[in-house]
């Protein structure tokens, strides 16, 4: 201390491991039966028999060997501060902290990631195209030719020795009276990310051999199953499927708060605030393979290629559209970045109250948003668009709008003065209650499946789809079901964009709530001096009141398109069941006596001559196509005529919480 500051110093240092075997299949994946002589679905139906039956063949894979993710890391710290007393009234308080948290590494150095300065399109699918190892292995560990160049760090990710956090607060009574205090504070947080390293440890090449069969493998023998010899058993490397990148930013967040406290009476105060924080480079997955936004239209269409139509197959198509195709083809790859952030704002109020009998009471309100492109959870899910991290953000997971929690004890009269008949039975009652309301999660639905196709967004990863949002339609049903949480009818496929994100965003209903009310009654009997016992009896949830999980609704929509054929398998050269519609607003749909089970020959026409055989297409007058070798999808531009799958469990709530029904408890306990 010097006059009136009080000055704080300190450090931090701590070293930390981590050892974890990588769940991988050294000793063998066993996945069902595939068929006999490896031909696929010729079997039992009956894993176990045919397992025991001789030239079974037994879908299964296994790696090389064990790997142990042996992770290292350190955390330093160090910190300055002072508490200044201006005067009676005032008080601030400052300071500093630099916070020094470099990435974490394996201690053996084998693991890679993969990052786009790593990838060489010349390499092709080169075993280590696109990766990075740690330089601590001196030497490059790929195959001669195969890529691969050396990392930042041994983490593989660049550490950061500048992250400064200021603080700041002050304490002020503006009266002096003792009745009034005002708090503010506001301050820099920087905060360890997940252990990165752990995540991808054991997904890349070049550090475990994999077995492959094709059309599995006997449990006794080493012969190649007859459906596929002599090319049925593979071993390698594998590809990239995971990475990050290397820039230098970590986590941290913004935290502030303003809080006015007044004491309204004698052991009465009232707290009402405001509290909000910002997170900044918050860790976000998503596809780094992803289809860029201008070629996602096209994705979507060349998934109906064949050689006649567009020169190659839908896979060639598709996958010349990726990034990285060259090296994972039409395939995902998992890719973390920092480029993630939320805010939350909150109003906070806060009453406390102690009156006769030491009897309290104790009322907490609050009234938030938490806004966020990236789930805030231990394991989010991938980000729908790699190009618009953005695209995400919306009410977070964790959002509770509106939160109540009132807790009170009542302490009843001793009735001293009466009887000890009256005095026993009647006096000293103690009640209580701790009552909880608070709005429930924020939640997302999402395409599940729908006729046509899938991946109308055209990202390339084929889930975490929002559908359209109908107007006007609420996001709750009330009905005669309680557990019908959500209102299917206000999602549709209907003006869907292909190649576009549908417009019902993220986080934008909320799920099941909480509404629980616990009450208890108990009383103190004085047998002796030395001996009391207590009576106590126990309500939880006291009215009954369903609570149901919102992590049990059904999220997933389902849609489907009118028939475009008739009970002979015939089409109906309808319009009105078209699913898309062409770029100029054509539908697009099935000709009169189009065969669906494609039967047709000059000799064997279909009604009025028709020797169509195609299923589906695009073609003269936006009809499908004559030749029936153009799928629609490959013109398709919007979708129209969809409608909700009906009976479906979307938006049912079909689990209770531990606390969703009404629970009774009661015992003695004897002291002495």
């Amino acid at each position: 201390m010097k006059g009136r500051h009080t000055l704080k110093f300190g450090g931090l240092y701590r070293r930390s491991s981590k050892d974890e075997q990588n769940p991988n299949l050294e000793f063998g994946g066993i996945f069902g039966s595939v068929g006999y002589q490896g031909n696929w679905g010729n079997k039992t139906g009956y894993d176990v028999a045919d397992m025991e039956l001789k030239n079974m063949a037994i879908s299964m894979n296994e790696t090389s060997n064990i790997l142990t993710n042996d992770i290292r890391w350190k955390d330093m710290g160090f910190y300055a501060a002072d508490n200044f007393r201006v005067n009676s009234r005032l008080t601030l308080n400052y300071g500093l902290r630099w916070e020094i948290l470099p990435n974490p590494y394996f201690g053996d150095d084998l693991y890679t990631s993969f990052n786009p300065a790593a990838y060489v399109p010349a390499l092709g699918n080169a075993t280590c195209n696109g990766l990075l190892y740690s330089p601590n292995l001196k030497a490059n560990p790929c195959p001669a030719g195969t890529g691969g160049i050396a990392g930042p760090n041994r983490a593989l990710w660049n550490n950061n020795y500048h992250m400064f956090a200021p603080r700041l607060s002050v304490a002020w009574d503006p009266t002096g009276a003792g009745k009034w205090a005002i708090r503010a504070g506001a301050g820099q947080f920087f905060n360890r990310d997940r252990l990165f390293a752990l995540q991808i440890g054991g997904n890349n090449p070049p550090f475990l051999g994999n077995f492959t069969a094709t059309n599995g493998r006997f449990l006794d023998s080493l012969t190649q199953p007859t459906a596929c010899a002599p090319t049925c058993f593979g071993t390698g490397l594998g590809g990239a499927s995971v990475g990050g990148e290397t820039t230098n930013q970590m986590p941290n967040s913004w935290q502030y708060n303003l809080t006015i406290q007044r004491e309204l009476w004698k052991d009465a105060r009232l707290e009402v605030g405001y509290v909000g924080n910002r997170n900044l480079h918050w860790e976000i997955r998503s596809d780094v393979n992803a289809i860029h936004p201008a070629d996602r239209l096209a994705y979507f269409q060349d998934n109906g290629c064949t050689v006649a139509v567009c020169g190659q197959k839908a896979d060639a198509a598709r996958t010349a559209l990726r990034p990285f195709g060259a090296m994972r083809g039409d395939n995902t790859i998992l890719y973390y970045t920092h480029s993630g952030q939320s805010g939350y704002n909150s109003l906070q109020a806060l009453f406390q109250s102690r009156f006769h009998r030491n009897s309290t009471l104790q009322v907490a309100y609050t009234w938030s948003k938490l806004i966020s492109d990236t789930q805030l959870i231990d394991s989010p899910g991938n980000n729908v668009d790699f190009y618009n991290p953005g695209a995400n953000r919306g009410p977070d997971l964790l959002n509770r709008g509106q939160i109540l929690s009132a807790n009170f004890i009542y302490n009843l009269p001793t009735l001293q003065a009466q009887n000890g008949l009256i005095r026993n039975a009647f006096g000293s009652w103690e009640m209580s209650s701790i009552i909880s309301v608070a709005s429930g999660p924020n939640v997302t639905p999402f395409i599940s499946s729908a006729s046509g196709g899938g991946d109308f967004s055209g990202t390339g990863n084929g889930g975490n789809e929002n559908p359209m949002r109908v107007a006007g339609q609420p996001c709750h049903v009330n009905g005669s079901d309680a557990r019908q949480w959500l209102n299917p009818n206000a999602y549709t496929m209907n003006g869907f964009q292909i190649g576009k994100l549908g417009s019902s965003g993220f986080g934008i209903c909320t799920g099941p709530g909480n509404a629980n009310v616990d009450f208890s009654l108990r009383k103190n009997f004085k047998l002796t001096e030395r001996i009391h016992m207590q009576f106590q009896m126990d309500f939880f949830n006291l009215f009954n009141h369903p609570q149901y999980r919102a992590d049990s609704l059904g999220l997933g929509l389902n849609f489907v398109a009118p028939a475009q054929f008739d009970a002979n398998s015939l089409g109906l050269g309808n319009p009105a069941t078209a699913e898309f519609l062409d770029a100029q607003g054509n539908p697009i749909f099935e000709p009169m006596g189009a065969d669906l089970n494609k039967d047709h020959t000059i000799l064997k026409p279909g009604p009025g001559g028709s020797v169509y055989n195609g299923f589906t297409g695009c073609g003269a007058n936006h009809l499908a196509s004559s030749t029936g070798t153009i799928p629609q999808t490959f013109c398709a531009a919007s979708i129209v005529n969809t409608t909700v799958t009906p009976n479906q469990s979307f938006g049912l709530a079909t689990q209770s919480r531990e606390n969703g029904f009404r629970q009774i408890q009661y015992g003695l306990k004897l002291t002495f």
